[in-house]
């Protein structure tokens, strides 16, 4: 077995020890980019969950300020509604009123007729 630059010739024992510490080298490499690999992984994850609960407090937030502003104005609409439905019976009081007084002169002046 030739396995040297200087073509000096190996033992089986000393191919075998050569081949197991590159294999072990090579495993070494490989555990090492694994853990690069999870390590970034992990990183993704972790933006990936911040940014996942960003996105969870921007909506939550919209949310509320939506339903803040519809009840807003819905509470806003209600009052003027019944503003104006009090503006309308006090109008109808008055024609009543006004009505009530018509029918006691014609009465007074039926009367003096």
């Amino acid at each position: 077995m030739n396995k040297t630059t200087q073509g000096k010739r190996l033992s089986e024992q000393e191919y075998l020890i050569l081949m197991n510490y590159y294999n072990t080298k090579n495993m070494d490499y490989l555990f090492t980019e694994l853990r690069n690999i999870r390590n970034e992984l992990k990183g993704i994850m972790e933006s990936i969950d911040k940014k996942f609960k960003e996105a969870m407090d921007y909506a939550d937030k919209a949310r509320k300020e939506s339903t803040e502003y519809a009840d807003k104005n819905k509470k806003e609409i209600i009052d003027y509604v019944d503003k104006r439905f009090e503006a309308i019976d006090k109008r109808f009081e008055d024609l009543n009123k006004r009505i009530d007084n018509l029918r006691e002169l014609i009465l007074t002046l039926a009367k003096k007729a």
